[in-house]
């Protein structure tokens, strides 16, 4: 096996790959923060009304929900739960090795990365 250079492109790709996981590492961990404090909120708030405090929220003249603050905690759980940050990782890191591979993003096709012959 011959020698392996040094290829600086290839070490600049790492070290951002590196950043993009720290970065989704702490937007993941904010994320579960507000997902736990969302629920704990949902938690209270049930609890509260078991106990015989008086529900939060708006009725309309004949006793119909308009809303209710349980409602607007589920949205804020719903809002959230989703994970976006992955997506934003995985798309930013499928075009960064073009550039150095020596293919542009255009010019690469899917027979060009895995040859079918």
């Amino acid at each position: 096996m011959g020698p392996l250079n040094f290829n600086l492109l290839g070490y600049s790709f790492e070290t951002g790959v590196k950043i993009l996981k720290s970065a989704h590492d702490a937007a993941d961990r904010a994320l579960a923060e507000n997902v736990e404090q969302a629920a704990a909120a949902i938690g209270a708030y049930a609890e509260a009304v078991t106990a015989g405090k008086p529900r939060i929220g708006e009725w309309d003249e004949e006793g119909v929900r308009i809303w209710e603050q349980d409602q607007i905690l589920t949205h804020e759980l719903g809002a959230a739960g989703p994970r976006p940050v992955a997506a934003t990782t995985i798309g930013n890191w499928s075009k960064r090795p073009w550039p150095w591979a020596g293919r542009s993003i255009r010019a690469s096709s899917r027979s060009a990365i895995w040859p079918t012959s």
